[in-house]
C-alpha cells in the first residue's frame, strides 16, 4: 500500500477560505478606499471575495469602512439643482 500524500496548502489559500471578521474587512476596505492598495492587490482581493462568495460580515465591514470614509452629508443646507435635463414638469 502506498503512503498517503499530505495535502499541501499555502498560507494564501488558507486565508481565502477563512472568512475574515467584520473588523478585518473594514480595515482592508478602508485601505482600498484610501488608495493604499495597488491595482494587483485590489484585483486579488476582489477576485478572492467573488470566488469564495462574500460573507455578510465582510459586506458589513466594507459598508462601515466606506461610510466612515464618506464626507459629511449636507444635512439641512439649502440646495439648488443645477443639472436639469431641460424638461419641464
Amino acid at each position: 500500500m502506498l503512503p498517503r500524500r499530505r495535502k499541501r496548502t499555502s498560507y494564501c489559500a488558507k486565508s481565502f477560505r477563512a472568512a475574515p471578521r467584520r473588523e478585518q474587512a473594514s480595515t482592508v476596505f478602508a485601505a482600498l478606499g484610501a488608495g493604499d492598495l495597488s491595482e494587483v492587490e485590489t484585483a486579488a482581493l476582489l477576485a478572492a471575495l467573488h470566488a469564495r462568495g462574500e460573507e455578510p460580515q465582510e459586506v458589513a465591514g466594507a459598508a462601515n469602512a466606506f461610510r466612515q470614509a464618506a464626507g459629511p452629508s449636507l444635512g439641512d443646507l439649502p440646495l439648488v439643482d443645477v443639472v436639469g435635463t431641460g424638461a419641464t414638469a
